[in-house]
């Protein structure tokens, strides 16, 4: 691990931007853009085999750079095209990152753990912003700074591996793949996990933004908490699940996870102690649905899942941008169940 420590470093401070963006998002952009930059940061990574035809090994330093311009944009206050860029750049060099680190012995659970980590400092850089109100722009000043820092390290991690000959398999990103009836199928999973996985990100602090007027400082803390749970419980429990086969039974506590997401607004998400229950059950639930990537990958459809994730994020966002979260947090988590008893019913005949 510590002589692989640069590539995890750099994965861990990239998902520190991600989380801290995706979070103030909220706050800074406007509905739209926020939707772009949700929607992309998942589904771009289609975009991969595009520009690795042209950049090849350069790539992961392009997506950087990208991500970066990004940034830069949302100083000037182009919030719409830096969306694209931000996003773009960072599902392109978060896949070539994982690219990478895939060489490694159980680099599954670093590169989640950097992850997650990345996702407790962005919750610890959120409480500190929202209790001393930073500047927009130095925060982002600073998201600029530490990209740079996760490029360098990535750099020093290519130049000291030398990997040169990077081949990207084909059938990941096949036409055919995603729309065969397993891609299908887990693209409606996917579809409800991207509701599930915005949920922080979006439907809470929508909420504590129309009933309390601004985010509260606590909700740093509610990122923090889903980050430690999964950094903490994600082995053991995914070891409890490890024995159920049955996709149908897998999907169940994502069928939890969604009434939760539902039911949110009665839930007294806008208090504390509210919404510490509420991320605590919906974190836990995220550890157990882990294995619902081990059973797409089975079907040679994780791609399809992973894609449908961005676009159900994006219309999470949209939703309770668009109308009162009270009521877009109702019409998603339907739309979402819809989806469920759907997989259910075409898990169902499958089997016969």
């Amino acid at each position: 691990m510590l002589k692989q420590l640069d590539i995890y470093t750099s994965r861990l401070t990239s998902a520190f931007v991600l989380f801290f963006i995706l979070s103030m998002a909220n706050v800074w952009l406007d509905a739209t853009s926020n939707i772009v930059l949700v929607l992309g940061y998942r589904l771009f990574i289609l975009f991969t085999p595009f520009f690795f035809l042209f950049f090849k090994n350069k790539l992961t330093l392009i997506a950087f750079i990208l991500a970066q311009i990004g940034l830069i944009m949302f100083l000037k206050d182009i919030y719409l095209i830096g969306s694209i860029f931000f996003s773009l750049g960072i599902a392109i060099s978060g896949y070539m990152l994982k690219y990478y680190s895939s060489k490694l012995t159980t680099a599954a659970a670093w590169n989640k753990i950097a992850i997650n980590v990345g996702s407790l400092l962005a919750g610890l850089a959120i409480i500190i912003n929202t209790h001393k109100t930073t500047n927009k722009n130095t925060m982002i000043y600073i998201c600029i700074f530490i990209l740079l820092v996760s490029t360098i390290l990535y750099e020093k991690h290519f130049i000291k591996s030398k990997l040169k000959n990077i081949i990207l398999p084909k059938n990941d990103f096949s036409l055919k793949q995603l729309l065969s009836k397993q891609g299908i199928i887990w693209g409606l999973v996917g579809f409800v996990t991207g509701v599930k996985l915005i949920s922080f990100a979006s439907i809470l602090p929508q909420l504590l933004i129309k009933n309390l007027g601004a985010i509260p400082f606590w909700y740093g803390i509610m990122i923090m908490l889903n980050s430690v749970i999964i950094v903490f419980f994600q082995l053991p429990i995914a070891k409890k699940m490890s024995n159920i086969k049955n996709p149908i039974t897998l999907i169940l506590p994502l069928l939890v996870a969604i009434i939760l997401i539902l039911l949110a607004p009665y839930l007294y998400v806008t208090t504390f102690i509210g919404a510490f229950f509420w991320v605590l059950a919906l974190s836990i639930i995220e550890c157990a649905i882990t294995l619902l990537d081990t059973q797409a990958q089975k079907s040679n459809a994780l791609l399809s899942k992973e894609a449908m994730v961005g676009i159900g994020s994006a219309s999470c966002v949209y939703f309770v941008r668009f109308f009162d979260p009270k009521i877009g947090s109702i019409i998603i988590g339907s739309i979402s169940i819809l989806f469920l008893l759907l997989t259910i019913t075409l898990f169902y005949f499958l089997k016969k």
